[in-house]
């Protein structure tokens, strides 16, 4: 009788953050990795010593940090995102430490749960809108949902606004968002809303989404899509994973399957950039490991004794960085790349 192999184990752990960690994102290289925590602290770790080498208060600490991001770019420099409606850029300094000031700072007004999406390449508005800012110092893009306050320095690029009508009802307040740009496509999102439901904009076209479908029956939690452009996932708080179908080119979106979890709610969704597996976050403080091409689930991941908020791979698809509400961050090395 063959014995089941064994659960996955992390490869280590990240412990010094002093209240739930909310989003993390791997450094150009894949050397460091930065957090941000509920406290507004956001961390910048070494993955070879595991030691923290620099730590701000990014943010107020009742309003944390929703999600951090570093885009490529000749000028490193970090981007972080509080429920305070402030998005910030911070210069990163020889890949470990981080200026005291942010160098740019922007009045998004950003104050639900929808965290920025980043492209690599006035008045009061409403929170069911979707503005597009252009970090201007260093010519890089970045998305999330809006409620602007006037600020002089954070006017959208373009504002994506629902427009009421008894053909088109509005979906409510955009809860995740993604920035997708095929080759030989303009810039589009991919917005989830309070309803349940997806929807696609092209940037060029703002007055409607070119495409919408009903996927979840409690708002959406966050979602993905992956490197091909042509599918996505996403979560809520109901017992599914949802998988979506798109067509860039020609303007559609639509449901594909729904996988059944065991336990409801998924607060984080990431594919690997290879496209070849998804992970979920769960509320039940586990890890999902799901084949991305033909949707299947492959591993369980336990550790975190609390919920699992926020997750990401790195760049060269070898780890999965995964934050909880315990304080504490788990790397783990799952289904690793062929050596070729």
């Amino acid at each position: 009788m063959m014995l089941a192999p064994p659960a996955p184990e992390p490869l280590y752990v990240l412990r010094g953050h002093r209240a739930a960690v909310q989003c993390v994102a791997f450094l150009p290289g894949c050397g460091t990795l930065a957090a941000g925590d509920g406290e507004g602290e956001l961390k910048l770790w070494d993955l070879d010593s595991r030691r923290a080498t620099a730590s701000i208060r990014a943010h107020e600490s009742h309003s944390g940090i929703l999600q951090v991001a570093c885009p490529v770019s000749s000028s490193p420099f970090i981007v972080s995102q509080g429920r305070d409606g402030v998005v910030k850029c911070w210069e990163l300094h020889s890949g470990s430490s981080l200026s005291s000031q942010p160098v740019q700072t922007l009045a998004a007004g950003s104050y639900n749960f929808c965290r920025f999406a980043l492209l690599q390449q006035g008045q009061q508005s409403n929170a069911a809108d979707l503005g597009l800012w252009q970090l201007g110092q260093h010519g890089s893009s970045s998305s999330s949902s809006s409620s602007s306050s006037s600020s002089s320095n954070s006017k959208p690029v373009v504002l994506l606004r629902q427009q009421r009508s008894q053909e088109r009802p509005k979906h409510g307040l955009c809860m995740a968002v993604a920035l997708v740009q095929p080759q030989g496509c303009a810039l589009h999102a991919v917005a989830g809303y309070e309803d349940g439901s997806v929807a696609l904009w092209d940037t060029r076209q703002p007055s409607q989404p070119l495409a919408a479908a009903n996927l979840h029956s409690e708002a959406i939690m966050c979602l993905a899509v992956a490197p091909t452009c042509t599918s996505g996932f996403c979560g809520s708080a109901d017992e599914h994973l949802s998988v979506f179908k798109l067509s860039i080119p020609k303007g559609q979106l639509a449901l594909g399957q729904q996988l059944s979890l065991s336990n409801p709610g998924i607060a984080d969704v990431v594919v690997r950039p290879d496209g070849r597996i998804a992970a979920t976050a769960g509320w039940d403080g586990r890890v999902r490991v799901w084949h991305a091409r033909k949707p299947q689930p492959l591993a369980l991941l336990r550790w975190h004794s609390q919920q699992v908020a926020c997750l990401q791979f790195s760049a060269d698809n070898r780890l999965l960085a995964a934050g909880g509400r315990d304080n504490h961050i788990s790397m783990w090395s799952i289904y690793p790349p062929d050596n070729k």
